[in-house]
Parts: C-alpha cells; sequence; structure tokens
C-alpha cells in the first residue's frame, strides 16, 4: 500500500498491481496450497487500493483461470469491489450500468490436452490438466457473468504441434462461441523463452511455416475478438449514433481506418 499512496502522491490516479497471477495473494504462511485462493485476503487487498483517496481507476493484471471455477463467490465479491472504478468499458456486452468491464490477462496456450500436457503440466491445478478445456470453458462462464471478460492468450506452433492438437483448440473456441460468451483471444507465435526448459525447443519461427490449421485458429481468434469492439466503435450502430444519419463502408473506415473493415461485414452489421 506504500507504493500506492506514493502513486497518488504524485499524481497518478490509476492504479495496477504488478503480478503473474493475482489469485496467489494472501497464501504464503498460510500452509494453503497456492492453488485455493485466499477470498478474504484478495478482497481486502483491492478494497484497500480502490479505496484509497485519489485513486480513480483500477487495471488488473494477470491472472490464471482455475481459481475461477475453485471459487465462484470470489469473482462475485472482486466485481463488486473493483467494476465501478474500472476505466475499461464494452457496452455490447457487459451488464454493468455504466458498461464496465474486468479484464485480467489470462494465459489459455493451448486446449489441447496432449500439448498442455507436455507443456504445461500444471495449468489447471487443483484439476488434473485432462480436464483443461472445462476449466477454461466453465471459468470463462464464471466470468462474464461477473463482467469479466479477460484478455486470453494462445501460443501457436508450439514444438511438436499437430492438426489434432489445433482441432483441439479450434473446437474449445467454437464451443466458446456456442455458449455466447467472450473474451478477446489473442494468438502469438511460439517464441522460447532463454533459461527455461523449452528455451532450446524449435516450433514455427516464421508465419510462412504455419499449417493451414494454425492459421484458421489465428483468424478464428481475431475473427471472435474483434466481435464485440467494432460493432461500438465503427459498426453500422456506432457510427450512424454519433453521425445521426446513414453508414456506409468509407464512413466507417475513416472511423477507424486501421481496422479495414471490409465492406461486406459493414453491410451485414447494417442489416
Amino acid at each position: 500500500m506504500d507504493a500506492v499512496h506514493a502513486n497518488v502522491a504524485e499524481g497518478n490516479r490509476q492504479i495496477s498491481l504488478a503480478t503473474e497471477d493475482m489469485f496467489i495473494w494472501g497464501q504464503v504462511g498460510t500452509g494453503t496450497p497456492f492453488y485455493f485462493p485466499n477470498r478474504e485476503a484478495l478482497v481486502d487487498l483491492y478494497r484497500s487500493v480502490v479505496e484509497t483517496p485519489g485513486v480513480d481507476h483500477h487495471l488488473l493484471s494477470h491472472s490464471t483461470m482455475a481459481p475461477a471455477v475453485v471459487d465462484p463467490k470470489m469473482i462475485e465479491e472482486l466485481s463488486a469491489v473493483l467494476l465501478d472504478k474500472s476505466p475499461v468499458k464494452l457496452p455490447s456486452v457487459s451488464s454493468h450500468p455504466e458498461g464496465r468491464i474486468l479484464s485480467p490477462l489470462v494465459g489459455m496456450e493451448t486446449a489441447s490436452v496432449s500439448m498442455a500436457r507436455k507443456i504445461m503440466p500444471g495449468k489447471g491445478v487443483p484439476f488434473p490438466i485432462e480436464e483443461w478445456p472445462s476449466v477454461l470453458v466453465q471459468g470463462l462462464e464464471i466470468l462474464n457473468k461477473n463482467n469479466w471478460f479477460p484478455v486470453i492468450t494462445l501460443m501457436i506452433g508450439n514444438p511438436g504441434e499437430t492438426d489434432d492438437d489445433c482441432r483441439a483448440t479450434l473446437d474449445l473456441l467454437y464451443e466458446v462461441e456456442r455458449r455466447g460468451l467472450f473474451a478477446f483471444f489473442v494468438p502469438s507465435i511460439f517464441t522460447p523463452l532463454e533459461d527455461t526448459r523449452m528455451g532450446k525447443k524449435q516450433g514455427v519461427a516464421e508465419s510462412r511455416e504455419m499449417t493451414p490449421l494454425q492459421w484458421q485458429v489465428m483468424m478464428k481468434c481475431w475473427k471472435m475478438s474483434l466481435k464485440a469492439g467494432p460493432a461500438q466503435l465503427v459498426g453500422a450502430d456506432g457510427v450512424a449514433h454519433r453521425r445521426g444519419g446513414g453508414v456506409d463502408v468509407e464512413a466507417a473506415q475513416d472511423e477507424r481506418p486501421e481496422l479495414h473493415l471490409a465492406a461486406a461485414d459493414v453491410l451485414q452489421r447494417r442489416a
């Protein structure tokens, strides 16, 4: 809290706690395994931060998915504390009166059990890695219910990744879509990290090495991630609302030219 007070004293009105997993807080020295979150300690910590005079906004950092399944009540209580101080708004999916959401960064990496067993066998603890796809879907259901719409990262082209591994990830993405759930799915090419057990492993090094199914995973992620945002930013409703008139392809592209919105997509949204 000393760091929070120091930031506020220097004029910083937006606080984010740097962490690799926000749900581990409060477990050191308790004798309880880290993968069972300490709800009371977590809620007290974040309440102390957002109730500090001068703190106008708060952003979440990294988290894991399994704790949401372990303790859904914790997510509900954290939402009650944090949502009003979130600067991130996404009215197209949020039920908050002002459209606010919480959006921590969550590592999914893959939905293939065989691949997960190789590269991250403890990712879903306390659940066995064989239940990783179910943990992802159930966790996202709990998060979305409480206006958490996380940024979920995936790795494409892991060493030894097969078409079956890609199909498993695609199955997960389509199941998320089928259930009407939402997250920002962000794919990236496998990058070996020095001094890790996969630091010398070789996967896909360049995009031209990607298989058709790896490309499909990447494009499906981006398509799903854009679904909630552009409808607000550049879709027919959003542009028409701000301009008070009709919308066409040129108008949408003028609003956000970097998105290069396709003509067919604009027409489909208008329809």
